[in-house]
């Protein structure tokens, strides 16, 4: 092997150790699998420019780990969002039977169903 060649698989080694490994051990640990997207990233390491590829993973990891403390901090109003969308969900749901309901009753009461039965026979 050339020194270059060998150099290279060094740097990749270390880089590996170094970033990648620790980082692939605190994703498991936290979501207990491996998003695809950093497993894409590592995938990146293989073309020709590894640096190009460890300033895009580090951004990669930098953006995820903003995301996930937004998401942490807030949690309550993603929550509450959620509730309230759910409930007018429900509230529509229940305001249609409620409606189909109360026409069906006074519609009955309005409509001369013994005419209309006598008609048939």
């Amino acid at each position: 092997m050339d020194s270059q060649y060998s150099f290279q698989i060094t740097s990749f080694y270390r880089t590996y150790n170094e970033v990648i490994k620790p980082l692939i051990a605190e994703i498991e640990i936290r979501y207990e699998k491996f998003p695809s997207p950093v497993f894409n990233e590592i995938r990146a390491f293989e073309v020709q420019d590894k640096e190009k590829s460890l300033k895009e993973y580090e951004f990669v990891y930098n953006k995820f780990s903003e995301l996930e403390t937004f998401l942490n901090d807030n949690e309550q109003h993603i929550c509450w969002a959620r509730a309230k969308y759910y409930s007018s969900k429900i509230s529509k749901l229940v305001g249609w039977l409620l409606a189909a309901i109360i026409s069906g009753i006074i519609s009955s009461i309005y409509i001369p169903w013994d005419r209309i039965f006598a008609f048939f026979y």
